[in-house]
C-alpha cells in the first residue's frame, strides 16, 4: 500500500541517518537520505544531496538525483546546470533522461493553444532518450521514447511510413 512505501522510505532516511552519525564524512549515507526523503522533504534532500557533492563531487547517482530533484520542482535552469556538471563526472544516461524529463515537462506546461511547441518538445524529449540509450539501455529511457513518441505523434508517422 501507499502507506507501507512511505515506511519504508522513513525508514531507509532514518538508517541514513544513523550512517551520517557513524560517519558525516561518507557521501553515499548523504546521497542516500537525499534520495529517501525527495518526495516527504525536498529541502532536506538538497541539503543532503550539495552535502554529498560537497564531500565527493564524483559521485554520477548525486548529480543525477540533484537534477532530478530540481526538474522535479521546475527549477529547470538549476536541473540544467547540474547535468552539465554530471557530464564532467561521468558518462551515464541519467543525464539525458534528466533532459527528457524537464523537456516533457516544458510540454505539459505550454496552453494547448502551442500544440506545434508541444509536439516540437517531445520530439526533443524523444531526441534525449534516444541519447541515453546509445549510453546504456536503461528501462526509463526505452519507456520515455515509447510515451514521448507517441505523445508527439511520432509513432503514427512512422507506422504510416512503414
Amino acid at each position: 500500500t501507499e502507506e507501507d512505501v512511505r515506511d519504508c522510505f522513513r525508514q531507509s532516511a532514518e538508517a541514513f541517518q544513523r550512517s551520517i552519525g557513524y560517519n558525516p564524512i561518507f557521501a553515499p549515507a548523504w546521497c542516500g537520505l537525499g534520495c529517501a526523503v525527495s518526495a516527504s522533504d525536498p529541502m532536506l534532500s538538497q541539503h543532503a544531496l550539495v552535502r554529498a557533492l560537497e564531500l565527493d563531487k564524483s559521485l554520477p547517482d548525486t548529480w543525477a538525483n540533484l537534477g532530478f530533484l530540481y526538474a522535479e520542482r521546475r527549477a529547470f535552469r538549476a536541473a540544467s546546470n547540474v547535468m552539465d556538471e554530471l557530464t564532467q563526472v561521468a558518462d551515464t544516461p541519467m543525464m539525458w533522461i534528466c533532459r527528457a524529463a524537464m523537456l516533457e515537462r516544458e510540454s505539459s506546461s505550454l496552453a494547448s493553444t502551442l500544440h506545434d511547441q508541444k509536439k516540437r518538445l517531445l520530439r526533443q524529449a524523444t531526441d534525449a532518450y534516444k541519447a541515453a540509450l546509445q549510453v546504456m539501455k536503461d528501462p526509463e529511457a526505452i519507456l520515455g521514447i515509447g510515451i514521448t513518441s507517441y505523445l508527439s505523434g511520432e509513432k503514427g508517422k512512422q507506422q504510416q511510413q512503414e
